[in-house]
């Protein structure tokens, strides 16, 4: 029920909580409850489809190529449906230094993706805290609400590899960081940091 009345209400605030080219100062998704949503889509993929469809309601109609949206919702449907309960992540402190190293650098140059301004990559900045065995890096911007962030990668609809999708999905990873920044275009940024030890 609960559920429910949070996706109306992400309906409802579409506007505010879409990217968009203007100068707020939103308030962001904790990255505790961000935690918990990732950890409740691991054990119960299914459970998430109507958030998926609340996002792709929203985000269709500034979709620059409608089919190939519809199709990266489709496969995301279909993913949390067939998809494998998975273990939960642990917040890590060498992760979440990454997440944050990034999350600044892209508050302060304005980039978009994985390639800091300094040419690191997700697995230089990881490795500057800790070592890892297996590591992987998803970022979206512009949105603020757990369920929006995490649709955002499920549907992964600007990478047609849909790795942010497959790094979510991971069962290889148990560790993670998180860290959210401004943004100069999108308002904001997230970067979520994944690793095995």
């Amino acid at each position: 029920m609960i559920r429910k009345a949070v996706l109306a209400l992400m309906l409802i605030l579409a506007g505010a909580i879409a990217p968009a080219r203007v100068p707020s100062d939103p308030v962001m998704v904790s990255a505790d409850s961000l935690l918990e949503a990732i950890n409740t889509l691991r054990r119960n993929p299914a459970s998430f489809l109507p958030v998926i469809d609340a996002y792709a309601a929203v985000m269709r109609r500034t979709a620059a190529n409608k089919k190939a949206f519809d199709v990266a919702v489709a496969e995301a449907r279909t993913r949390c449906k067939q998809q494998s309960a998975l273990s939960p992540l642990s917040f890590d402190e060498a992760l979440t230094k990454a997440a944050a190293d990034h999350a600044a650098d892209t508050e302060r140059s304005g980039l978009v993706g994985h390639i800091g301004s300094d040419k690191s990559n997700p697995g230089t900045r990881m490795q500057r805290y800790g070592r890892f065995t297996a590591m992987g890096e998803i970022i979206t911007y512009g949105y603020s609400t757990a369920d929006m962030i995490l649709a955002s990668f499920i549907v992964d609809e600007h990478d047609p590899k849909r790795g942010h999708r497959e790094n979510l999905f991971s069962p290889t990873y148990t560790l993670v960081g998180i860290a959210f920044g401004k943004h100069r275009t999108y308002r904001t940024t997230c970067v979520i940091t994944l690793a095995r030890p």
